[in-house]
């Protein structure tokens, strides 16, 4: 009875040993999209407001601000425009990452923003007028989709979602 016991322990233990238990996640980018087109107001130069047209996946899930662990992914890709104002105090650092997504807009590259703990704004669809623009969330920048992504299935399905959803192939 004992040795049954304890081969039960050993099993249960070897178990437990080998189960892993996400602590934050993994990806911790905000948002996926693949843009088409930005529209910087009052002008380029000196924008205070930004029009990010494309298809964009939020993330859902990760670490949240209250330190707990939600897992998640990222939602379905939806097609439109995100609105965004400067955010005060960092108003260089949002231009510079506007001009940023001016910069990949019709490549057909997909950028990451934000942090999963962010406020990323909402999607407008493009009959919606532009107004009452959300705060654009700094974090680490817009970064491309790094390329060692590109034989992750979970990544890949989100990729050809992006362009589904933007209509692109």
């Amino acid at each position: 009875m004992t040795r049954k016991i304890v081969g039960m322990l050993v099993a249960v233990t070897a178990g437990l040993a080998v189960t892993v238990v996400p602590t934050k996640a993994s990806d911790p980018v905000g948002m996926y999209c693949l843009v088409s087109n930005v529209v910087l107001s009052p002008n380029e130069q000196a924008p205070m407001t930004a029009q990010i047209w494309g298809a964009c996946a939020p993330s859902t899930g990760g670490v949240m601000e209250d330190g707990k662990f939600v897992p998640g992914w990222y939602e379905t890709p939806r097609k439109g425009y995100l609105y965004y104002s400067l955010p005060k105090g960092q108003e260089t650092a949002a231009q510079r990452e506007w001009a940023d997504f001016k910069r990949v807009a019709g490549t057909g590259d997909v950028v990451g923003f934000g942090s999963r703990r962010q406020n990323l704004g909402r999607m407008r669809l493009a009959a919606e007028q532009p107004r009452d623009p959300d705060v654009y969330p700094i974090h680490n920048g817009v970064t491309k989709m790094k390329a060692e992504y590109a034989g992750n299935s979970a990544y890949n399905g989100l990729v050809l979602a992006l362009k589904k959803a933007s209509g692109t192939k």
